[in-house]
């Protein structure tokens, strides 16, 4: 067995083993196959070039390998900003839509920082809406 990345011929148990993976073969049908990483760094190397499946868990053979352990991700790249409740209703309804999916793929990763953001939302929501209430007390009462 070869590494995916460096070609390298593996004569133990690879870094990580994975299966199904789609190509296409020379009659240009697809075809899923294993494939074999022989290290970290290759495995890298294969995320930096986002040749690695998206969701890879259900791919990894070797699963007992990580037992205990954070599985591999492939890092995301994008950075994600947070907004405040007022630019958040600023936004169209299409702009709205792809900022809480953009949100929710951010914070499925870690449930306490997901706890975390979405605590301020609600205070950054009261706040708004104390302000919204104090800025209607303002009229003048000419009695």
């Amino acid at each position: 067995m070869n590494c995916w990345n460096c070609n390298s011929q593996i004569t133990n148990r690879p870094w990580n083993h994975l299966s199904n993976i789609q190509e296409i073969d020379e009659n240009d049908k697809d075809i899923y196959v294993d494939k074999y990483i022989c290290g970290y760094s290759c495995y890298c190397r294969l995320s930096e070039k986002n040749i690695l499946p998206r969701r890879m868990w259900p791919h990894i053979v070797n699963k007992e390998d990580y037992r205990g352990l954070i599985s591999p991700v492939v890092s995301n790249k994008v950075d994600f900003q947070y907004l405040t409740h007022e630019e958040i209703s600023e936004m169209n309804d299409i702009e709205k839509e792809i900022y809480y999916k953009e949100k929710d793929k951010q914070t499925e990763f870690d449930a306490e920082i997901s706890e975390i953001r979405e605590e301020l939302e609600r205070e950054d929501i009261r706040t708004s809406q104390i302000e919204n209430v104090s800025d209607s007390e303002d009229i003048i009462d000419d009695y």
